[in-house]
């Protein structure tokens, strides 16, 4: 009798090791996948023009509003902090894109 529960304990500890084994190799395929993936949207970003950065953007906001709205009081301040860097951002872009166009007559 002992030596079954032994077993039962070996086998289940055997098992046990063998399924946290596969996880791991679920984990680190997924990792790799997850790298290349990010790999691609980088090469992917760098051929976007502004414009479409801008549509993905707002075309991710628009698709995601529902949980932003759920969430919103949550990250109210995260997002106005991200807001107003985006905004500043742009009003350089902008001036950067007047300085090469040579129209310094509007201000920034």
């Amino acid at each position: 009798m002992e030596v079954l529960a032994g077993m039962r304990i070996l086998t289940s500890v055997q098992g046990e090791n063998w399924y946290n084994q596969a996880r791991m190799r679920d984990l680190k395929t997924l990792r790799e996948g997850w790298d290349e993936v990010a790999r691609q949207e980088r090469r992917s970003a760098e051929h976007l023009t502004i414009e479409q950065s801008v549509s993905i953007y707002l075309a991710l906001c628009r698709d995601m509003a529902p949980q932003i709205r759920e969430t919103e009081e949550i990250f109210r301040r995260d997002r106005e902090a991200y807001l107003a860097e985006l905004q500043s951002r742009l009003r350089r872009l902008n001036d950067l894109r007047r300085q090469q166009h040579g129209n310094l007559s509007e201000p920034g």
